[in-house]
């Protein structure tokens, strides 16, 4: 286009001039609003070079050059502030225009430099998967426009934008376990304990209407008391305990920040890898094959993604296409398996999908092996006290009804005929209380406790180490894994044949799968300690990935034992040997590079990466088990924690099944022989306080004790724990028959005859008993160390928790009895009776020592020993740990 200048040269200099003016003017503006828009400064850039390019050809260009500058001049400018106008009139009325959202723009600080979307509406956006409110806000260009962010050049990023951003819609961190001191809530949560409040409630009106305040408010009120003080210490040791254990979870939250997973984002126009939990809302992030996605967001551009969003509670949804049209929502913990891409984030941290539920269903989440020995709790509990409280209930009231049971003056309860229908129902009222209470003493959430305590103590101890526990469960499952499927990478840190040994010798199987051909391959497995020197290859144990992919279903379940290579292995290759070895009841560990295929490690139960010679974490985020070395030993060490976790819980259990049920059978034998029927008295109340110093306060300390036992060598010469096998095993059984029937037996010889006996008074015999009773349970957790080992002494000096935990019960004991005898209706004890007492309960040590020579079958026992018994087989729960991606 040509422009022929007119003879009135100074109107086209004022409007040069005009322009000059106008661009100046523009720039200012923008700078005032402080906008840091990359595509708004660049075309005010873009203008002020147009126009002082002009300025500077005029003095070195011919006259009609200079006016076709001055008419470019213009032209750009207008166009400039019309794009301006338009975009922002647009996006306003976009805002403006959407139910729910809402832009506030005079509450931002005046630094913030963007708009403030509504924090959960903008997080609610992607949760709901909302396409026509993104429509509605101008679809993923009208998110960054108000997010004040650049499809190319992300956030400015600078150090007060980062910090508006992290107050405004907050960090990429995830809040701490919220622990109460008191959970007042676990005081209530029992119906026997409704049942007891009721009934004394009632006892308590009663005794006030007909005795006055004085003397009728003891039956009720000591009920009361008893009440409150089994439901706040058990609810301060519950407290307690969790806190232990989640301040070890806590620790893991902390150490993730310095494992080094970093994320791709561009800032300022400029990519650069920051820590995931540096994300804002607003960043551009980039995403590949095996990346976690950091963050809740919107797909920006790129190649379509195949992404596994299983993490998010649906195990079906382990392959969902997301792309910029149909599906363009991402969310935070889920993995890409194939594909690249770059995602806008708009929420982070607790404001995610998966922070949201993290933050409702952490707190109670029960690991696999405290499900089990929660079955266990429940079953026992609510069905063996249960129906010996009944028995107890039926024996009393028949005992009852039949003039059997004497009054403090030695004459009948009950007379038929003459006895008043109050009187009666407020004695078969104190028996339902009493058979009531008793049940509800027998307390057995030490089980919990040690699967707590151990978890945390494993956990620290490892973390101290050279091992990092992303997911804890994998601790437990650990324990049951009986192959690990390895790449050449992993298995270079076997170290030779000394330490694949170790791996036999655990009864844990080493297969290595590789990308190298058949030759290649078996020097690799030769040099690792795989394959032997000159063993044949011929014979199935070094396969190639395509012959296996060929055979049939039957045939690869008949011959994946035996392989110890696959060589030329494809991802497909490794997925079908994983899942053949689980069809065949295997418990499968992966190690190595989880990036390649996200498929096999998603279908192991354990996945386990290396951090090899210092290089930057493989995998990401996305192990359960993580070893800092270059030492397979590491992974050793886990087997050998997660065996010993299982074993110190059973170690717990029959320590404190033996003493419920002792206490149980001992409370039952002397209420149905007695003479007299049960009442709410203050000796009552004493006997009860006695048994939750038996069943909770020692249960603690024995929890405390095992929890923190030391995995002895012995673990690692047996071969791993199957899920199938219940958790009181048919050892256990044989030990605690054998404490139970010697601790009964004395109990009753003490409480028939003891007085005989001794020559003492029933105080005294009373005190004796509960001497004995307390050192029998003090004897028997050293029987509880060793399952089947004959020496229960092995290692002991190694725990000296264990040690000061026992010392702390025999002088807590002896304080009781002869400092607080007068509150606890004791008689002090001479040196020869504490003597007496000591000797009768260390009978319990050569009593453990010979029963454990009797044999015991293979078969379970509860499958000889009838209905009954069932009570006690439990369906085993599946120690597959639930992805945390």
């Amino acid at each position: 286009m040509v422009i022929k200048p007119t003879k009135s040269c100074h109107k086209w200099w004022r409007v040069a001039f005009t322009a000059v003016r106008f661009s100046r003017q523009l720039l200012a503006l923008l700078a005032a609003k402080k906008r840091r828009n990359h595509k708004r400064w660049r075309l005010a850039s873009a203008a002020i070079c147009c126009t002082r390019s002009w300025v500077s050809l005029t003095k070195r260009t011919s006259p009609r050059q200079r006016w076709r500058m001055a008419f470019s001049t213009i032209y750009c400018s207008r166009i400039l502030i019309s794009l301006v106008e338009e975009v922002a009139a647009k996006k306003m009325y976009a805002l403006h225009g959407v139910p729910g959202f809402s832009v506030v723009v005079d509450s931002i600080p005046e630094k913030s430099g963007f708009f403030k979307l509504d924090q959960e509406s903008l997080a609610a956006l992607v949760k709901d998967r909302n396409l026509d409110h993104l429509r509605c806000l101008g679809d993923v260009e009208g998110l960054l426009f108000a997010l004040d962010s650049d499809a190319q050049a992300g956030i400015h990023g600078d150090v007060e934008d980062l910090r508006h951003r992290a107050q405004i819609y907050g960090s990429n961190t995830y809040h701490k376990f919220r622990v109460s001191c008191f959970p007042v809530s676990e005081i209530y949560r029992s119906f026997t304990l409704y049942i007891i409040l009721f009934v004394a409630a009632y006892l308590l009106w009663y005794g006030i209407h007909n005795d006055g305040l004085k003397d009728g408010w003891q039956s009720g009120g000591y009920i009361i008391i008893f009440c409150l003080v089994s439901s706040i210490s058990l609810s301060l040791i519950n407290s307690g305990v969790q806190k232990y254990f989640k301040k070890a979870l806590i620790s893991i939250h902390s150490t993730t920040k310095g494992l080094g997973w970093l994320v791709d984002v561009v800032r300022n126009g400029m990519k650069k890898q920051i820590s995931e939990t540096q994300i804002v809302v607003g960043d551009i992030v980039h995403l590949e094959t095996g990346d976690q996605i950091p963050a809740d967001g919107l797909f920006l551009s790129g190649q379509p993604l195949k992404v596994n969003e299983s993490s998010l509670g649906d195990p079906s949804q382990n392959f969902v296409e997301v792309d910029r049209n149909l599906n363009p929502f991402l969310f935070s913990r889920t993995s890409v398996i194939d594909g690249s891409a770059r995602m806008l984030v708009t929420a982070v941290g607790m404001n995610t999908r998966w922070g949201n539920e993290k933050s409702s269903t952490t707190h109670n989440k029960k690991t696999p092996l405290q499900a089990r020995v929660h079955n266990l709790e429940t079953s026992v509990k609510g069905k063996v006290c249960s129906t010996v409280a009944f028995l107890v209930l039926v024996v009393c009231l028949a005992r009852f009804f039949s003039g059997n049971t004497k009054d403090d003056d030695g004459l009948s309860e009950f007379i038929g005929g003459k006895t008043n229908v109050a009187d009666t129902f407020y004695y078969i009222t104190e028996i339902i209380a009493v058979t009531q209470i008793m049940a509800e003493a027998m307390d057995l959430d030490s089980f919990s406790w040690v699967v707590m305590i151990c978890l945390a103590h494993s956990i620290k101890r490892m973390m101290g180490g050279k091992v990092f526990i992303p997911e804890p469960l994998a601790c437990e499952t650990m324990a049951s894994v009986s192959t690990i499927v390895t790449d050449k990478a992993a298995a270079s840190m076997l170290n030779g044949s000394r330490q694949f040994e170790e791996c036999l010798k655990a009864g844990v199987n080493i297969k290595m799968v590789t990308e190298e051909d058949i030759s290649a391959a078996s020097t690799i497995a030769t040099e690792c300690g795989i394959l032997q020197p000159n063993q044949d290859t011929n014979i199935g144990a070094v396969i190639a990935g395509d012959e296996f992919r060929n055979y049939t279903p039957e045939e690869r379940r008949e011959k994946v034992d035996g392989i110890l290579v696959m060589a030329q292995c494809s991802p497909l290759d490794k997925l079908l040997m994983v899942q053949c070895l689980k069809q065949k009841g295997h418990v499968i560990a992966v190690a190595g590079n989880l990036t390649d295929d996200i498929l096999t490690s998603n279908e192991a139960d354990v996945r386990i990466s290396m951090r090899i010679q210092g290089d930057c974490l493989i995998g990401k985020q996305r192990s359960d088990i993580v070893t800092m070395d270059d030492n397979f030993d590491s992974v050793m060490m886990v087997v050998k924690q997660g065996r010993s976790i299982l074993n110190n819980t059973q170690k717990q259990v029959q320590f404190q099944f033996t003493a419920t049920v002792v206490s149980l059978l001992n409370s039952f034998i002397s209420i149905i022989t007695s003479s007299w029927s049960p009442t709410v008295d203050e000796r009552l109340v004493n006997t009860l306080v006695q048994l939750i110093w038996v069943n909770q306060i020692i249960g603690l300390f024995a929890a405390m004790a095992f929890g923190t036992e030391q995995p002895g060598e012995e673990l690692m010469e047996k071969p791993p724990v199957e899920r199938s096998q219940p958790l009181v095993t048919n050892i256990m059984w044989r030990n605690m028959a054998a404490q139970v029937v010697y601790q009964i037996v004395i109990l009753e010889i003490l409480d028939f005859w003891g007085q005989s006996i001794f020559q003492v008074n029933d105080e005294v015999n009373e005190t004796m008993s509960f001497v004995v009773l307390i050192f029998f349970q003090v004897f028997n957790m050293f029987n509880a160390r060793k399952l089947d080992e004959k020496n229960i002494f092995t290692g002991i000096l190694k725990n000296r928790v264990f040690i000061a935990i026992v010392a702390t019960i025999i002088v807590l004991e002896v304080v009781m009895v002869e400092l607080l005898h007068q509150f606890m209706s004791f008689q002090r004890l001479d040196w020869l009776q504490w003597m007496v007492c000591v000797g009768i309960s260390f009978a319990s040590w050569p009593i453990g020592l010979v029963v454990k020579f009797v044999p015991v079958p293979d078969k379970p026992f509860p499958s000889f020993l009838g209905l009954f018994l069932t009570l006690f087989k439990f369906k085993p729960d599946s120690q597959t740990i639930p992805r945390s991606n």
